[in-house]
């Protein structure tokens, strides 16, 4: 079935419009995109996407008690080492969960100032 040139020129425009409107937001967001957490708090206050560079970071906090080693070493300073240590000394723990953020002290290799370090991105659910 034929179709005329001005339905072609109408989607043209409308594809167009599409990829005007979508790509400053795929800019603006692309890093934050990429990088899966566990959990994000939007603190960026729904700015217009042309004010991204003045946007404040993306938070994230991750649960110690639902945590993989992969989340884990998303944080600053844990690497495969103490992450596998972290998710080990939490099987073994009565009730293979931690009941609060200083009990990561029992972790070989996390002591108060990595605890302090971290406690910002963290929380035991």
């Amino acid at each position: 079935m034929p179709t005329s040139p001005i339905a072609d020129e109408h989607y043209s425009n409308f594809l167009w419009a599409i990829l005007v409107i979508t790509s400053p937001l795929i800019f603006c967001q692309w890093n934050k995109l990429q990088s899966p957490q566990s959990r994000w708090d939007d603190t960026s206050n729904h700015a217009h996407p042309s004010h991204c560079a003045q946007q404040a970071p993306w938070t994230f906090h991750i649960d110690i008690n639902i945590a993989s080693a992969i989340d884990f070493e998303l944080l600053e300073n844990i690497g495969p080492a103490l992450a596998s240590r972290i998710i080990e000394t939490r099987k073994s723990l009565p009730d293979q969960r931690f009941n609060t953020l200083n009990e990561l002290l029992q972790v070989k290799g996390i002591g108060d100032k990595t605890l302090d370090k971290l406690r910002p991105y963290l929380i035991c659910n």
